[in-house]
């Protein structure tokens, strides 16, 4: 999970040089871990959404979708 990710990312040297460093907390988060755990959050969420995809697809072929307007 992305939980586990970051709490690898945080027992890593870089970061404990930003806190040796006395870098603010959203410094780390954007600099240190945010840059770094990004591919892993695109591979994370991009099944998702396709499954989402997928899932809209599947209720409009048993028109439990979105319905048309009437008129």
């Amino acid at each position: 999970s992305i939980r586990n990710i970051i709490v690898d990312e945080l027992s890593k040297d870089y970061i404990t040089a930003f806190r040796l460093d006395a870098s603010s907390n959203w410094h780390i988060l954007s600099r240190g871990i945010f840059a770094n755990i990004f591919e892993h959050i695109v591979g994370f969420f991009t099944p998702a959404r396709s499954t989402g995809i997928l899932a809209i697809a599947a209720f409009g072929v048993l028109k439990l979708g979105a319905q048309p307007p009437t008129t």
